[in-house]
């Protein structure tokens, strides 16, 4: 049975809504709560809803839980990292803390990095899978690119692009400079 829209039931006026057998309104689709992973596509929703609340699972393991395809998994885990949603951890991957916040250790692992690869732009997700590969700690991109914005106000690391941002180490030759560079 559906209810006609202005007629005591609650529903937007363009939507009717559904009443069941009991007399209950039912509220269609897309007008419930907000769910945390509703920005996500469905096959990303459905990972990041199979991913465990502690521990590491296998991309197999996700694919087996999900009933997707292992390579639709491949491939939307780089995607779900880069989004800082999760990491890699002990073979697999892993929820992310969904900490972005900046501390001393954190800006000196960045300012070293980019230090370690001179004259050449690096973007934040590079800096977070480089530090994650040299040292086994995993820092997300939103908090790499905190510690980036922080290092240039301090004047450690120069911003050098705007899109896609990236950042080198100021004792490095910026192609700003090379604007700047006089001719012979």
């Amino acid at each position: 049975m559906t209810d006609l829209p202005g007629a005591g039931s609650g529903a937007p006026a363009d939507r009717p809504a559904v009443v069941g057998s009991t007399g209950q309104h039912h509220t269609p689709p897309g007008d419930g709560p907000r769910q945390p992973y509703d920005p996500l596509d469905n096959e990303s929703a459905q990972i990041m809803r199979a991913m465990p609340d502690r521990g590491s699972v296998t991309p197999e393991q996700l694919a087996a839980r999900t009933g997707l395809a292992l390579r639709i998994v491949l491939r939307r885990l780089p995607l779900l990292e880069l989004a800082d949603l999760v990491h890699r951890h002990d073979g697999g991957v892993a929820l992310a803390k969904g900490d972005s916040q900046v501390d001393a250790a954190s800006a000196d692992l960045v300012s070293a990095y980019c230090a370690a690869n001179p004259g050449q732009p690096i973007k934040p997700y590079e800096i977070a899978r480089g530090i994650t590969a040299a040292t086994g700690r995993h820092l997300g991109t939103a908090a790499v690119l905190n510690c980036c914005l922080l290092l240039t106000s301090t004047g450690r690391l120069a911003q050098v692009a705007e899109a896609p941002i990236a950042f080198a180490f100021p004792t490095a030759r910026m192609p700003a400079d090379e604007d700047r560079t006089p001719q012979p």
